[in-house]
C-alpha cells in the first residue's frame, strides 16, 4: 500500500532499537538454543519489525519473510515450555488470520510454514490473555477485534469490561464498547458508554489520537440516529465535517447524514450524500462503507 512516510527522527530511532533488539534476541538463541526466553525474544523483536513493516510502510510481502521467522519462533517457544502462554498470542493470531484467507493464499500460506485453524488461533489468543504477562493487554485487545469479527459481541463486551477495569483512565475502551454495542443493534448501551466516556474526554488533557474528536462525534451521532434523536445526531455528524477526521469516518459519517436526509424525504440531498461517502469510503479503503454507500445510493434508507 501506498502510505505516508513516518517522520523521519521517529523511523530513525524505531529502526535503531529495533535492529538493537534483533542482533540481541538472535545472540541469546545462538548462546543459548534451548531457552524458551531466548526464542521468544527473538519471535518478539521480529513481531515487532514485521507489525511495522506493514502497517507503517505498507510492505505487506516485505513483511511475509519476519512474519514466518517470529511464528516459528513463538511455535519453538511453547514446544520447549508449554506454559509460556505469551507465546500463544503471535502463534494465535497468525493461525486465525490465515484461516479467513482465501483458500489459495491458504494454502500458499501453508507452503511457506504458516499453520492455519481459526478454532485453534482463537484457542490460543484466549490463552494468552488470561497470561499474567507483558502480552495481556494487547491479546486481550486481540479478542476485541476477533470476536467483533465473528459478531459475538457479547464476549467482546466481556473483555473489554474487564479492560475498563484495568485501566479505568483509558476513554479509548469506553468508546470501542459503544462501537461494539452498534454493532449488536444496542444503541441504549452504546449511549450509556458514551455518557461515560465523553466525560472523560472532556476532562483528560491528554494528547488526542489523529482524528479521534471526530470519531467520537462519528459514534454518537449514529447512536442518535439509532434512538431516533435526529436532531442530535445531525448536530454531531455535522461536526465531524469541521474535524480533522479520517477518510473513512468522513465517508461513514456522509453515510449518516444520507439516511437522515432519507429519512426527511430529500432524496436529492441523501443521493449526494451517499455518493460523497462513496468516494471517500474508497480513498479509504473501507469496502464495506463504500458498498453501504452505493446501495443507498438505489434504494433509500428506511428506519426499523
Amino acid at each position: 500500500m501506498d502510505l505516508p512516510e513516518p517522520p523521519p527522527e521517529l523511523a530513525a530511532a524505531f529502526d535503531e532499537h529495533s535492529t538493537r533488539a534483533l542482533a540481541l534476541s538472535e545472540a541469546m538463541v545462538r548462546e543459548n538454543p534451548d531457552s524458551a526466553e531466548a526464542h521468544y525474544q527473538l519471535g518478539a523483536s521480529l513481531g515487532l519489525a514485521t507489525s511495522y513493516r506493514a502497517t507503517i510502510h505498507g510492505e505487506t510481502m516485505g513483511a511475509l519473510k519476519p512474519a514466518k521467522a517470529a511464528f516459528a519462533a513463538h511455535e519453538r517457544v511453547l514446544e520447549l515450555d508449554p506454559t509460556r502462554k505469551d507465546a500463544m498470542l503471535v502463534v494465535g493470531t497468525y493461525r486465525y488470520l490465515v484461516s479467513t484467507l482465501p483458500l489459495p493464499i491458504r494454502l500458499m500460506a501453508r507452503m511457506v510454514g504458516f499453520g492455519g485453524g481459526k478454532e485453534e488461533g482463537l484457542r490460543l489468543i484466549q490463552e494468552a490473555a488470561t497470561y499474567d504477562g507483558d502480552t495481556r493487554t494487547e491479546a486481550e485487545f486481540g479478542l476485541v477485534l476477533v470476536y467483533n469479527r465473528e459478531r459475538n459481541f457479547a464476549a467482546a463486551q466481556r473483555v473489554l469490561r474487564d479492560l475498563k477495569r484495568r485501566y479505568p483512565r483509558n476513554r479509548v475502551v469506553w468508546l470501542e464498547a459503544a462501537a461494539t454495542a452498534l454493532r449488536d443493534d444496542r444503541p441504549a448501551l452504546a449511549a450509556s458508554s458514551l455518557r461515560d466516556g465523553f466525560s472523560m474526554l472532556e476532562a483528560d488533557g491528554r494528547v488526542r489520537m489523529p482524528g479521534e474528536d471526530a470519531l467520537w462525534r462519528y459514534v454518537r451521532g449514529r447512536t442518535q440516529l439509532e434512538l431516533k434523536r435526529d436532531a442530535a445526531a445531525r448536530r454531531n455528524l455535522l461536526a465531524v465535517l469541521d474535524l480533522d477526521a479520517r477518510l473513512w469516518v468522513t465517508g461513514r459519517t456522509h453515510i449518516e447524514l444520507g439516511k437522515l436526509a432519507d429519512l426527511s424525504g430529500n432524496r436529492k440531498e441523501a443521493r449526494r450524500h451517499y455518493e460523497t461517502a462513496r468516494k471517500f469510503c474508497t480513498d479509504g479503503r473501507d469496502k464495506r462503507g463504500a458498498n453501504l454507500a452505493k446501495r443507498l445510493e438505489n434504494s433509500a434508507y428506511l428506519r426499523e
